[in-house]
């Protein structure tokens, strides 16, 4: 129909329609611009409305009625395009008019629930108040037909209770006036969503452990009840970000935060006040990527429009737009200036607030910060003891703002010599921070990035601990600083050990389906929000569907074996258990970037050190990024940056204890989480002579450990393992345009090295599925869980490194179509459901190591769902691997891991035999020996 329309268009053939002959669309009555949707764009709203009221208005046979809907109508087009004392005198002019009549009409509780909102951004909070009662009795007496109207009271005293920064009664107030709205005989499904978003909102900032629920449905009813470029879908996209970067997943949560932008503009124009929520929410979660600069821009561009707002309803926002600005400022290490740009905002806030409002108290505790830092800890003291009293008065127990402030308030006693205080005040504070932190992430596994949502005020638990000499607690508070992605599934595989042991393997395979559906499903759902899919109500309903069977799942599962959840937990290790299970030659190494310094803590089974060196987060930061970019492939190795991070990593006086160890152990997170430090140099040297170069690798053996309160040794006998190869697909998936499959590189020998590695093995039980295959259908059909030894030697690909892929797969042989289980593509929440037993996999694959995405932190993407699956230990790659050097590294290790070596000695011994290996092109460089680790769960 759209083509025939546009034909006949490009034809002409409209323009020979007589004018007489085309009608004239008649005037609308006021039914159908009471039916309009008030929350369109709202100059288009206003324009109708006032067209309308000129003309109904200057009619003298209008009724008072008609005049009182239509000045009642004009005002609210006035309110939602912020246009406040006209619309109140449309307000005002109605309320005469009803003053007329002999008998109050069915629409006067919706006018007066209106009238308060809009005498709320007027700063008439008393008048406001009255008004609001006004309506909600009317709307009370009007029994059941009046639910909607109810609602809107409801929702007029949640936005009262907001100016108030009552967050308690504003909570209660939304979420009453969206389950009205779904009572209401007739639903009015804009406002459903309005109130909802608003309930999650309140929600997010009161930190409530139903945040993701009341999230996920203002979603789902915005994506079953309203098209996809609705305005209110703005509100929904808003507060799926928000528990996003609640949860850490700031990589994710970008792409919403800017399809939410978009709409904003189209809806308003680039500087319009509701640009500043998502703009502020950008620029925090590119900081939490470490992306300041940009991060400063936009905190800039934010505060700009919070300066010229009209914030009676939110008056907090200027000040805190200009504290959230410092915080990016002080990250560069300009903290003069982020104190000027704090020490304002605060100002700000006391100007504009009551003095009991905590919002204040947030201010200073951020302006104590950049204080302390600065060394006037006695100034900063004095603000933290202010504005404790301040938060922990307007905000819940428990919540994150007041625990990092006893952690900030902690760090600076510790400043001042006053260790037993600071220790007695960062170590419970600190516990119970974690101990919530892991109460979200066992019922939130697939939803929580572990890595990235611990405070960084931990890091002042830890610092606290350190100066005191309490290194019990010092061993505690690194361990939370660097649990990981990895740490979450191997607490469910030990859960899971002890529910299979008790009988109950079916119901956790039932929970294990049922949650990697539901992780597959929210991945395909992100992207469609954030690319404006068509399929958002589809999804949307399958999603729910899932979780609904999840949960199920997991409550069977619970009924039945209620330490399940428990046991489900992270859990941290003592320090004496931690040297209980480190061999004489080994050395656990702790790597803690800090704001204003590298901290790094080395632990044997006899000894624990540690040192610290002066380097801003950022410039650490840096250093692993040029190593990693210069080691993507062979070129002008960045040496000096490689020398610097060793520099960072060990101190001068950690390095005799160094000296003495031979295998060093890594946890699978912090800043060198996206690198091996195997390619460290220990000295500066030149890159033209890489083959002498003195690598952290020459002496020692590196591995990397998925959770530290479960270390592993490393040292399993693969002797009698049975293996099974997969690998070498032919053809692509549909699914992979033509730049994508033009990127990956052929694979040779890759046939060729799953033979080798079953040769190197030498297994009787051996199986190599390659070609046509290596296929999915091939795969599920085996009995996985009698393989200990599994290797893929395919591509590996990121979440959205190609159309359509919303989550990290491996490439295997397609046999069916886009979205079935043989469509070639193996993707981690697949993965995840399989049910291996193996006591190793290796993925001769590119990027193996890395996360969900490209800004998704390390180990938290193919790696999870292999450790969620079963594997005990894995050997991955943090890039693309050439195919040589991965068959040559690959073989080698299981070669002589097989002969009795430990896997991360094994893997040294191959790195150095292929660098010696003059046969083998570029091998000094370490984009060809360095890409791989062994990750042990």
């Amino acid at each position: 129909m759209k083509y025939v329309v546009a034909a006949v268009l490009a034809s002409g053939l409209l323009a020979a329609v007589p004018l007489a002959a085309q009608e004239v669309a008649p005037e609308p009555t006021l039914a159908q611009m009471q039916a309009r949707d008030q929350f369109s764009p709202p100059a288009q709203e206003l324009a109708a409305w006032q067209e309308f009221a000129a003309r109904v208005l200057a009619d003298p046979s209008t009724s008072a009625d008609v005049a009182a809907q239509t000045h009642f109508g004009l005002g609210v087009a006035y309110y939602y395009a912020r246009q406040y004392p006209q619309g109140w005198d449309e307000f005002a002019a109605a309320q005469a008019l009803l003053a007329q009549m002999d008998a109050s009409p069915p629409y006067h509780a919706r006018l007066l629930a209106y009238g308060s909102m809009m005498l709320v951004e007027l700063n008439r909070i008393d008048e406001a108040q009255a008004m609001a009662q006004q309506a909600f009795a009317l709307a009370e007496a009007g029994g059941e037909a009046a639910l909607a109207d109810l609602a809107l009271a409801h929702n007029a005293l949640g936005v009262l209770a907001f100016a108030d920064n009552d967050l308690v009664a504003a909570e209660t107030a939304f979420c009453a006036a969206r389950d009205l709205g779904m009572r209401a005989q007739v639903p009015d499904h804009a406002m459903i969503v309005n109130d909802a978003s608003s309930c999650g909102a309140v929600k997010y900032y009161l930190e409530r452990r139903d945040t993701v629920e009341a999230a996920r449905f203002a979603r789902d009813y915005a994506s079953a009840h309203l098209p996809s470029d609705h305005p209110k879908m703005g509100n929904v996209l808003n507060i799926t970000y928000a528990v996003l970067v609640s949860y850490g997943r700031y990589g994710e949560a970008v792409p919403l935060i800017r399809r939410h932008l978009d709409l904003e503009r189209k809806l308003r124009g680039d500087t319009d006040e509701d640009i500043y929520d998502p703009l502020s929410m950008l620029a925090r979660s590119l900081e939490q990527l470490g992306q300041y600069e940009e991060a400063e821009g936009i905190f800039r561009a934010a505060a700009a429009i919070a300066d010229n707002m009209n914030t009676s309803a939110q008056p907090y926002i200027p000040g805190i737009a200009h504290t959230n600005l410092a915080r990016a400022i002080a990250r560069q290490g300009r903290l003069d200036e982020a104190e000027r740009e704090a020490r304002a905002g605060v100002e700000q806030l006391v100007r504009d607030l009551e003095p009991t409002n905590f919002n204040i108290g947030s201010g200073q505790v951020q302006l104590a910060d950049h204080l302390a830092r600065l060394g006037r800890s006695q100034e900063a003291l004095a603000l933290t003891d202010s504005a404790l009293p301040l938060l922990e008065a307007g905000l819940p127990e428990g919540h994150s703002e007041i625990l990092t402030a006893r952690l900030i308030r902690a760090r600076i006693l510790s400043d001042l010599g006053r260790h037993d205080e600071a220790v007695a005040l960062a170590a419970p504070t600190a516990q119970f921070f974690a101990r919530q932190l892991f109460d979200v992430a066992s019922s939130e596994t697939e939803l929580v990035s572990l890595s990235q949502v611990l405070p960084e005020a931990l890091g002042d638990y830890l610092l606290v601990a350190l100066r005191a000499g309490a290194m019990d607690q010092a061993a505690e508070a690194a361990q939370l600083r660097l649990l990981s992605e990895l740490t979450l599934s191997n607490a469910r595989i030990r859960a899971g050990a002890l529910a299979r042991g008790n009988g109950l393997g079916s119901l956790l395979d039932a929970l294990d389906a049922a949650r990697a559906r539901t992780a597959s499903l929210a991945a395909q759902m992100a992207a469609a929000q954030a690319d404006e899919g068509a399929q958002l109500a589809q999804l949307a309903a399958n999603l729910a569907s899932a979780r609904e069977q999840a949960q199920a799942a997991q409550a069977q599962l619970e009924s039945e074996f209620p330490e399940y959840v428990a046991l489900a937990r992270p859990q941290t290790a003592s320090l004496a258990d931690l040297q209980a299970t480190l061999g004489e030659d080994d050395l656990l190494v702790l790597p803690l970037s800090l704001p204003d310094r590298a901290v790094t803590i080395a632990i044997s089974h006899d000894d624990v050190q540690w040192g610290e060196v002066p380097l801003l987060a950022y410039d650490l930061r840096t250093l692993a990024d040029r190593v990693r970019q210069s080691a993507q492939a062979v070129g002008l190795f960045d040496t000096d940056a490689a020398a610097q991070l060793y520099d960072a990593l060990f101190a001068p006086n950690l390095r005799p204890l160094l000296a003495r160890k031979q295998r060093l152990l890594f946890p699978a997170s912090g800043y060198l989480a996206r690198i091996s430090p195997a390619m460290l140099l220990t000295t500066a040297t030149s890159s033209d002579d890489l083959g002498d170069a003195p690598w952290l690798l020459r002496d020692h053996s590196v591995k990397v450990l998925a959770d530290l309160g479960e270390l592993a040794s490393g040292r399993t006998s693969l002797a009698g393992a049975d293996f099974l190869g997969v690998g070498a697909p032919t053809g692509l998936p549909s699914s992979l345009g033509k730049g994508a499959a033009m990127s990956l590189p052929p694979l040779p020998r890759a046939r060729d090295e799953l033979q080798a590695l079953s040769a190197a093995l030498g297994s009787a039980g051996s199986l190599v599925l390659s070609g046509n295959d290596a296929t999915e259908e091939r795969l599920h059909a085996l009995e996985l869980d009698r393989y200990g030894v599994i290797a893929f030697a395919t591509h590996g690909l990121l979440g959205g490194e190609v159309p359509g892929l919303a989550e990290p797969a491996l490439l295997l042989t397609p046999s069916g179509e886009q979205g079935t289980a043989g469509d070639g593509l193996l993707t981690a929440s697949e993965i995840a459901a399989l049910h291996l037993n193996a006591d190793w996999v290796i993925l001769s694959a590119c990027e193996t190591a890395a996360g969900e995405s490209a800004s998704a932190p390390g180990y938290s993407g193919l790696a999870r769902a292999f450790a969620q699956a079963g594997a005990h230990s894995l050997m991955l790659s943090h890039w693309r691997v050439r195919d040589d050097a991965a068959a040559y590294l690959s073989v080698e290790t299981l070669r002589r891991a097989a002969a009795g070596e430990d896997r991360g000695d094994a893997l040294r011994g191959a790195q150095l035999a292929m660098m010696a290996d003059r046969a083998m092109p570029d091998a000094a460089h370490p984009a060809i020996w360095a890409p791989f680790v062994i990750v042990e769960n």
